[in-house]
């Protein structure tokens, strides 16, 4: 069914473009959001699930608003969001999500079809689904976020923690610790390499709200906050999953907002996993392993 035959049906009616109602939409949105993160640790992994969808039901619905339709049924979102597919304005996986993400929460919430790592998939697609609504509605809360990392090399928990700064930032700075080491055992990796990596991965995700800064190493903690104020642009909130970088600028006076781990997703594991003949390639965006590929980083990996 398309647009026409939906407003047909009365499934979607014709109302005026209401920012107010977008700006609820949103809010929402972000409120289920935080509530599906705050089940999920608490292991409610059904309703992580359930709060997930609405979080892009109101997200999408925002959207819907801002096009001047209203939905009577669910399912009529996911018509929309397809005409704006079929019309080049939104990527064919958000379509695909929002589908996914409503048979998911019919089969937590009716059938207690749920498990952990449904859930865990559930909160991954939503962050990235509110993110994406949110650049479509080009929605910018010009906060400037700082995500600080070695990305050595640069993997899936890093471009989801981007992901996530994104949705409270509109824009994020991207700073590559480490940056004049190469060829060593923590940092196989130069920071053009690195740099690489990043780029062509958040390129091939449609994500282009960021700036990559150079950060090197001085080896002196206490001076460690003022080196990097002195080379990156004023920032509002540092992103981070290293425990000392965590106190360092709050020692500082700065604001910093925790990242989460994913567990079994960071660059130790990567590299060892490398180094053994484990699998890890699935741990990395096709685009990172291309560039690992061709520079022959699995062979400098092994070597050093």
């Amino acid at each position: 069914m398309n647009i026409e035959g939906c407003i047909e049906q009365r499934f979607l009616l014709r109302i005026e473009p209401d920012k107010k109602l977008v700006n609820k939409e949103l809010n929402e949105a972000d409120y289920d959001f935080s509530k599906a993160e705050k089940t999920f640790k608490e292991e409610d992994y059904k309703w992580a699930i359930v709060k997930s969808y609405y979080a892009m039901f109101h997200a999408a619905r925002a959207v819907l608003f801002n096009l001047g339709y209203r939905e009577k049924r669910h399912f009529a979102v996911g018509v929309v969001l397809e005409d704006l597919n079929k019309k080049g304005k939104l990527e064919s996986r958000f379509v695909n999500d929002f589908d996914a993400a409503m048979q998911s929460r019919e089969d937590a919430d009716y059938h207690y079809i749920y498990s952990k790592e449904s859930a865990k998939d559930s909160l991954m697609i939503a962050n990235e689904f509110v993110g994406g609504m949110k650049r479509l509605l080009n929605v910018k809360k010009g906060k400037l976020g700082l995500f600080i990392g070695r990305f050595q090399p640069f993997h899936n928990a890093h471009l989801l923690d981007i992901k996530s700064a994104l949705r409270d930032c509109g824009e994020v700075i991207i700073a590559i610790g480490s940056s004049q080491e190469s060829d060593t055992k923590e940092n196989p990796f130069s920071y053009e390499e690195r740099k690489e990596m990043i780029e062509r991965t958040l390129k091939a995700d449609g994500i282009s709200d960021y700036e990559i800064v150079a950060v090197p190493d001085i080896n002196d903690d206490d001076k460690w906050v003022d080196h990097v104020k002195k080379i990156v642009p004023k920032f509002d909130v540092v992103y981070t999953g290293n425990d000392n970088t965590e106190e360092l600028f709050k020692k500082a006076g700065c604001k910093v907002k925790k990242v989460k781990l994913i567990e079994g997703i960071n660059g130790i594991t990567i590299r060892d996993n490398i180094i053994k003949d484990k699998e890890w390639q699935n741990l990395i965006s096709p685009e990172t392993l291309r560039i690992i590929q061709k520079i022959k980083g699995i062979e400098r990996i092994k070597k050093i």
